[in-house]
């Protein structure tokens, strides 16, 4: 399953992040719409999903900089909200991080808030 951040990437010229979510826009119709972190759970829960993976802000792998930096907050932000809308609560928590270009902002997520 994929966490709704990858589309922010492969689809970067059809979204923009929000305080609230994801905001996609239909390449075919122009149809709008708001992917929250709430509504993000509730697809994986809906289909069944075992691994759940909370919506994240992703930017590609071989970008650096202050932007790669700014990516965690709405990533952390969302965490709360992805975590009260889990319907399974008896799974495992699986903190993850993916990445390896940029460790220092991998072990401040890994270490929590």
């Amino acid at each position: 399953m994929d966490s709704g951040g990858f589309r922010m990437v492969s689809l970067s010229r059809f979204s923009r992040l929000l305080e609230e979510g994801v905001l996609f826009q239909s390449p075919v119709d122009g149809t709008k719409m708001l992917l929250t972190p709430e509504k993000n759970i509730g697809i994986q829960n809906d289909i069944g999903a075992d691994i759940v993976m909370a919506l994240d802000d992703v930017v590609p792998s071989t970008l650096t900089g202050l932007r790669v930096k700014e990516a965690y907050h709405p990533t952390l932000r969302f965490i709360d909200p992805c975590a009260t809308a889990h319907a399974k609560k008896e799974s495992t928590r699986i903190r993850y991080c993916t990445g390896r270009a940029q460790r220092a902002i991998a072990q401040n997520l890994l270490r929590g808030p």
